[in-house]
């Protein structure tokens, strides 16, 4: 006898257990891959980890309660079903994050870089600096940085604590412009408050050749006051991009602050867990690595994005909800899970699609989007119906499945 339509509160409660648990599995690699790692690796080994969590978490649910398939069925083969996990999920969903990123994020070698005329780099030098950069490996990674810039751009560098000071103002990044730097950091002490919204004010300032794209790049290692709508509606009114560095690794209170910076100014948060990495951070800024191009982050709220990225954003990341479904289905032998409610399961991927491409621009936080991402995903392995009732049937949904182990999908 066929089941019908059925709500399963152990499996919903489980399926978003799941899901929170991969959520915050998934942040933790963020913030300790973001800037290090590939976004290819990155994006592959987040939805890797999320749907290895909300696969896990159904099987659990299936072996107290079964609804998906039967009880003889999960008495017989549940195993077997644990034993696919680790290709169902993890690594199926590690190839498919992987190929929809590079896919997503991909730009031949002769297309324009998103690399910018004009940089101001306005850099922490409050008291606490003294405990999270010892070295002062901002102001060597700042050298590098402006090193690396030709003739046709311009820059300027800006040191702030309670109050804000011009180190080296507005000009062509020569070779007299680069000593000019290095003399003007390398006797520096740190000192004082930290006081951003002075700092992204004077910086902004510095900005008055409308025809030249303009970025200011912000490191910062503390929280501090700032009003983010006003400074965020100067940043777009003078099409200002603002890129922020957190360097206080996990001690740091303020990534909440930077991401919404950058995000309501079309630009990255970069959070780096070792100050190492602070100098290759600042190089994926300077040379307009495509990193910009991420389906987990910097979502849409840069209107000059072309409209063929949004569209693949949706797809994307609604294909990759859906497709957890299908992996299920073969977890569990099972062609109904994939089958039933296919409609639904569909539309809830392009509901999590539209939330990661359109969501963020209004929510203002990347892991707000990133939440409610997984957690729809969690969502939608519940939408099912009765598996067939009678514990003599062995042949499930079409899977002729033999009294052998449950080898047979």
């Amino acid at each position: 006898m066929k089941g019908g339509r059925h709500f399963n509160l152990l499996l919903l409660i489980g399926a978003l257990i799941g899901a929170a648990a991969g959520f915050a599995t998934g942040e933790m690699l963020i913030a300790r891959f973001g800037a290090s790692v590939s976004s290819v690796l990155l994006v592959g080994m987040y939805f890797a980890q999320l749907m290895l969590f909300i696969s896990l978490s159904v099987l659990a649910c299936e072996k107290i309660d079964a609804r998906l398939n039967t009880q003889y069925w999960t008495r017989s083969h549940w195993k077997d079903s644990l034993k696919r996990l680790p290709l169902t999920s993890a690594l199926f969903f590690f190839a498919v994050g992987c190929l929809l990123q590079f896919v997503y994020g991909y730009a031949p070698e002769n297309a324009p870089r998103q690399a910018f005329d004009d940089y101001i780099l306005a850099i922490d030098n409050s008291g606490s600096t003294k405990s999270t950069d010892p070295d002062k490996e901002r102001f060597a990674s700042t050298v590098s940085f402006v090193n690396g810039l030709t003739e046709k751009n311009q820059a300027a560098v800006i040191v702030f604590s309670r109050s804000t000071d011009v180190a080296v103002p507005l000009g062509k990044a020569d070779d007299e412009f680069k000593r000019n730097v290095e003399m003007a950091l390398s006797s520096l002490k740190s000192g004082g408050g930290t006081d951003i919204e002075g700092a992204l004010t004077s910086a902004a300032g510095l900005c008055v050749d409308a025809k030249r794209r303009a970025t200011v790049v912000l490191l910062s290692d503390g929280e501090s006051k700032v009003d983010v709508q006003h400074v965020t509606d100067t940043y777009r009114q003078k099409g200002i991009v603002l890129n922020t560095v957190g360097f206080a690794f996990n001690r740091f209170e303020g990534t909440g602050l930077l991401e919404e910076l950058s995000s309501l100014t079309g630009g990255e948060h970069y959070n780096v867990e070792d100050i190492s990495q602070l100098s290759g951070t600042l190089a994926k800024i300077r040379i307009g690595q495509d990193e910009s191009r991420n389906l987990l982050g910097n979502m849409g709220n840069d209107e000059s994005e072309p409209g063929h990225y949004k569209i693949l954003r949706v797809l994307f990341i609604a294909l990759t909800v859906t497709l957890l479904s299908f992996a299920l289905g073969f977890m569990l032998y099972n062609s109904d899970v994939i089958k039933k409610l296919l409609p639904q399961k569909i539309l809830t991927g392009v509901a999590a699609g539209l939330i990661m491409e359109y969501g963020l621009f209004n929510i203002s936080q990347e892991f707000y989007a990133r939440l409610i991402l997984a957690l729809l995903a969690g969502l939608m392995v519940t939408f099912f119906k009765n598996a067939t009732t009678s514990e003599e049937e062995q042949s499930l949904a079409g899977f002729e499945l033999a009294d052998s182990g449950g080898q047979g999908w």
